[in-house]
C-alpha cells in the first residue's frame, strides 16, 4: 500500500507539472498543444489500421474491455461504449477514481486503470485521449485546472503502466449544460487509419462530464 501511495504521488505531481507550464523531458503533450511537424503529429509513431478493419477493431477491443472491467469494484461504474464517431469511450467516475478536490489517483481505483492499461498494451493501433469535464462556464480556472490535472493524472498512471507515451493526449473540456462538473472521466480510444493518421492524434468529438 506505501508502495501504491508513492507512485500516486509520484504521478500527481507530473500531472501538476504539466499543468503549471512546467515540460519535464517526456512528459505527456496536451491535446490542445499537438502540432504538425513534416506533415506528422508529433509523437506518432503508432502502427495503421486499413479502413475497413476499424470498426471491428473497436469491437473486439470493446468485449475485452467490458469483460476485463467487469471485475473491477463496482464503486468505479467503469462504464464501455462505442460512439458514433468511430471512437470507443471508457467513462469511469471522478469521485471513485480520486482523492476529493484532487488531481490524485485513489490507491483503491488503480486496480482498474491498471486492467485499463493491459488491455489498451495489446491494442496498439489507437491514441487514447484522457479528457477530464470542468464546469459549463470556461472562466472557471480553479475547475478547469481540477479536470486538466486530474486527466494528466491518468495519462501519466497508463504511462507508467507501460502504455507508449506516443499513444497518450489529455485535455479539459466544459460539461454539458445541466449537468454536475466532473461527474466522470473519459478515455477516448481513437483507432490509427492509414491514410488519415494525423487525425487520431486531434481532439475528438466528444463531450460528456
Amino acid at each position: 500500500m506505501k508502495s501504491a501511495t508513492l507512485l500516486v504521488g509520484l504521478l500527481c505531481a507530473l500531472g501538476l507539472a504539466a499543468c503549471a507550464g512546467v515540460k519535464p523531458a517526456g512528459e505527456i503533450v496536451p491535446a490542445e498543444e499537438v502540432g504538425q511537424v513534416a506533415g506528422t503529429y508529433v509523437g506518432a509513431k503508432v502502427d495503421a489500421l486499413a479502413a475497413n478493419e476499424a470498426g471491428p477493431y473497436l469491437d473486439q477491443l470493446g468485449k475485452v474491455l467490458s469483460a476485463q472491467l467487469a471485475l473491477a469494484p463496482a464503486f468505479l461504474q467503469p462504464q464501455v461504449r462505442k460512439s458514433g464517431t468511430g471512437t470507443l469511450l471508457i467513462s469511469v467516475s471522478v469521485a471513485a477514481s480520486f482523492e476529493p478536490n484532487s488531481g490524485e489517483l485513489r490507491p483503491e481505483a488503480l486496480d482498474a486503470y491498471s486492467v485499463i492499461a493491459s488491455v489498451l498494451r495489446q491494442y496498439d493501433k489507437s491514441v487514447i485521449h484522457v479528457i477530464g469535464y470542468a464546469s459549463n462556464s470556461q472562466d472557471d480556472a480553479a475547475a478547469q485546472d481540477l479536470s486538466a490535472r486530474q486527466a494528466a493524472s491518468v495519462a501519466a498512471y497508463l504511462e507508467a503502466q507501460d502504455v507508449a507515451r506516443s499513444r497518450l493526449r489529455y485535455e479539459s473540456r466544459a460539461s454539458l449544460t445541466g449537468q454536475p462538473q466532473g461527474t466522470t472521466l473519459d478515455l477516448v480510444i481513437v483507432p490509427v487509419i492509414q491514410g488519415q493518421e494525423a487525425q487520431a492524434w486531434m481532439p475528438p468529438l466528444v463531450q460528456g462530464g
